[in-house]
């Protein structure tokens, strides 16, 4: 929600990982001049240690901001719409600013489409997974942590997913007979043998 809400503002967003090292995160906020962080209760201390102002999002912040309408600002497809650095493992992360109109020409997803949103928000992917599903009009559907870890399955059928983007070790825990429901998966990070996608493929439509 936060996410979307900076768009309808005008703004353009920049996931950050309060797992990653205190050194990257603070050349990534030097590097877009960001003042102003996003965040949970749980990571305001960190937000502050960086030097950034905590915006917290909880119960008690929301319920005070404005309830009359708000007109959304207006942007086209060239305005930057997120940026996403690289690892830095070869150096210096870098960053890569996105236009809106990215989000038009990525992979598209038919109406009616419920997407399992798996992924870390700070992965690419996570774009696919949520915003070009609703450009579409289909459902997001999110998981919980403990569902995430121990019932992937389950979660699966209970949410009536019928798309999902993994990895390929993670798509070889689900068992397609068990999700009948997933009619369209695509798999990345790793190939598949030639064999798994024969005997796979027909399993999904």
């Amino acid at each position: 929600m936060a996410m979307l809400a900076t768009w309808k503002a005008g703004g353009c967003f920049l996931p950050l990982d309060p797992k990653s090292p205190s050194q990257r995160l603070q050349h990534i906020i030097q590097a877009i001049t960001a003042d102003v962080i996003l965040t949970s209760n749980t990571h305001e201390k960190r937000c502050r240690e960086l030097g950034c102002r905590p915006w917290v999002i909880n119960a008690e912040t929301t319920s005070t901001l404005m309830t009359e309408e708000y007109h959304s600002s207006t942007i086209n497809t060239n305005n930057a719409a997120y940026v996403l650095f690289t690892s830095g493992t070869a150096g210096v992360a870098k960053g890569v600013v996105m236009e809106h109109q990215t989000l038009f020409k990525n992979i598209a997803v038919v109406n009616g489409s419920r997407v399992m949103q798996f992924c870390a928000y700070t992965f690419d992917v996570m774009l696919l997974d949520i915003f070009c599903t609703l450009i579409s009009g289909g459902c997001v559907c999110v998981p919980s942590y403990h569902q995430r870890i121990n019932d992937l399955t389950g979660s699966i059928q209970d949410f009536q997913v019928n798309t999902t983007w993994f990895t390929t070790p993670l798509s070889r825990i689900v068992d397609p007979d068990t999700v009948p429901g997933l009619r369209r998966t695509s798999w990345a990070a790793r190939q598949y043998s030639k064999a798994t996608c024969d005997a796979r493929r027909p399993k999904y439509a």
